[in-house]
């Protein structure tokens, strides 16, 4: 077991050449007339209008289908999976199996965002149960338009904003078996009529988990696995002094509290276990050394004459992950006249968050084993600047903008051990702060980074007739990045990256009811860096870095509306070239 969880001290990240892939998807809905309005491009639009693959879920989908977090979302959005791991501290969502091979990456291959603002770090990207008004998934790569590591697409999760005329008020509780507890409320309205508004929000859920946990001698709050205790905080203001401007602010506070997922553990290089295939090792008295086939729910098939150890999910007592977001965003909209308009927006996320967790598979004791703290403090802001041309009547419509974003990321990553024969093992929090890793001496990985995006961008549509458009989207970024690895103490690496990223799109109404669409677009993942040692390994010049990944996706689609909107029938067929995959892989010194 020691080994095993030593030898991830030598994975470094290498570009490879990655397969292509040609894959279906569709959805079928039944709905009311009302229209669903989304803002995938950047603006409001009927979703049956745009050209892209897009799951929209509304505030009554949120409320009605019981969604509470990003797992939810992905069980009622095709082509979208979700993975908390042990303790939603790595969550990683994937668009159309475009998924990463390194879950502790720094930027994920789907983008997460609130009301446009980039959410960076996957500890912060699940905003569970706040006020939000939609939840956008948006399918393909979207780096043209939102930039930002939009490689394999981006979700948007879009707030209620207050309105200026109506005064609002809700409020939902739901409980249920195994200490489920959710409560929301909500209250807003205007302070002066169509002038100025005001909107807060709070959301909680709390669970106790539904698997037992057969570790020895747990205490009765541990007897369960997968808890959490989740709380939102939101409030917002919009002021319209005038007709043609509209300044909109908001906060949110996230904050999650998530036991350890129910699971098991088995190691191959335990004569306890008895695994069904692969090479026979000397030290597990001639059982092969790997599992082929599909796992069972139970760890009880596993287990060999030699085992002492109990069935089921096994988890000592231990603290799993707490993390924390606050994010900050300002908007202004001004509509110059009726052709042209600007908006401004400026964000601000400042999110941390640690796990610490431990895997065994003897808990009776008289073994070694390994527990491991994640550690993590990311400051981000940006500013985004829009002007747009989009006259009611001419064939051309136009968009150009200017964006900058700064971020700071520290990240900790340290393996402790466990002596089992010491005693019960039970697994505290000994540090004194997020970073701080003193009891969990063995490096895996510990880094800062700054990095500086600069980018500028823009579309154009042009209309051939009233019923057929060509539309150019491009995106160049210039991003420079300083990594200081904390391990080695070798001072700062340095790095800049300048890639264009365009969208060319075609779009036919078949009828006023039906839109036929093609399109080709390339999207981009940020290089970074191994830094200088991967545990005890100095790693080559060479390897000390890592080069972009990049995806090509030619994809077409219909997009249909019948009986008076009560009915929707869309489908897409797409062909992703995925090229310089970031995989993990030894040092080639190793």
């Amino acid at each position: 077991m020691i080994f095993l969880s030593i030898k991830r001290l030598f994975l470094i990240i290498t570009p490879v050449f990655f397969a292509s892939t040609l894959l279906v998807d569709y959805a079928i809905a039944q709905l009311s007339v009302e229209e669903i309005v989304v803002t995938a491009r950047k603006r409001e639009e009927n979703l049956q209008d745009v050209p892209l693959s897009i799951t929209a879920l509304s505030a009554e989908d949120i409320s009605r289908k019981g969604i509470t977090d990003l797992e939810s979302v992905a069980r009622l959005t095709a082509g979208l999976s979700y993975e908390d791991l042990s303790s939603t501290f790595n969550g990683v969502l994937t668009i159309r199996g475009l998924a990463q091979a390194e879950v502790q990456s720094r930027t994920q291959n789907v983008a997460v965002f609130v009301d446009g603002l980039y959410i960076p770090r996957n500890y912060s990207i699940d905003m569970g149960i706040t006020d939000f008004e939609r939840i956008e998934v948006v399918k393909g790569p979207q780096s043209a338009l939102f930039g930002n590591n939009a490689f394999a697409g981006a979700v948007n999760y879009v707030s209620i904003k207050p309105s200026l005329s109506d005064f609002e008020a809700n409020a939902e509780l739901t409980f249920g078996s195994a200490g489920r507890l959710d409560y929301k409320f909500a209250l807003g309205g205007p302070i002066v009529e169509n002038v100025f508004a005001i909107r807060g929000s709070y959301a909680s859920t709390e669970f106790d988990g539904n698997r037992k946990n057969n570790f020895p001698n747990v205490t009765k709050e541990l007897e369960k696995t997968g808890g959490y205790d989740r709380e939102a905080f939101n409030i917002g203001v919009i002021l319209s002094p005038m007709e043609n401007l509209t300044i909109d602010a908001s906060f949110k506070k996230v904050e999650r509290s998530e036991e350890v997922r129910p699971g098991y553990t088995v190691s191959g290089n335990r004569p306890e276990i008895r695994l069904n295939c692969g090479p026979v090792t000397p030290n597990t008295n001639g059982n092969p050394a790997f599992y082929c086939g599909e796992f069972p729910n139970s760890a009880a098939p596993f287990q060999s004459s030699l085992s002492t150890r109990p069935s089921g999910d096994l988890f000592a007592p231990q603290p799993g992950s707490d993390t924390e977001s606050d994010i900050y965003r300002i908007g202004l909209n001004y509509d110059i006249d009726d052709d042209w308009s600007f908006s401004y927006s400026f964000g601000k996320v400042d999110a941390q968050g640690q796990e610490i967790t431990h895997l065994t598979d003897e808990p009776q004791g008289f073994g070694v084993s390994t527990s491991q703290k994640e550690g993590g403090i990311n400051d981000f802001e940006s500013h985004e600047a829009r002007v747009a041309y989009n006259p009611s009547e001419g064939a051309v419509s136009a968009e150009i903008g200017y964006y900058s974003a700064k971020q700071q990321d520290d990240f900790a990553f340290q393996l402790g051990l466990v002596f089992g024969f010491l005693g019960p093992v039970v697994i505290n929090d000994p540090t004194t702060s997020i970073l701080d890793m003193t009891s969990f001496f063995i490096p895996l990985r510990n880094f800062r980074v700054n990095e500086d995006t600069d980018a500028i961008f823009g579309n154009i549509t042009y209309k051939v007739a009233d019923n057929i458009r060509f539309t150019a989207e491009a995106r160049n970024s210039w991003v420079d990045v300083t990594f200081l690895d904390n391990i080695a103490q070798l001072g700062e690496q340095s790095d800049d990256y300048n890639n264009f990223t365009p969208r060319i799109t075609f779009e036919y109404d078949y009828n006023e009811d039906s839109l036929l669409y093609a399109s080709i677009a390339r999207g981009v993942k940020a290089g970074g860096f191994n830094g200088f040692l991967a545990g005890p390994v100095t790693l080559l010049a060479s390897e000390q870095t890592f080069s972009e990944e990049k995806n090509w996706t030619y994809e077409i689609g219909s997009k249909n509306t019948f009986a008076d909107g009560r009915f929707v029938f869309n489908a897409a067929a797409y062909y992703v070239d995925w090229s310089s995959a970031q995989v993990q892989s030894l040092p080639s010194n190793f």
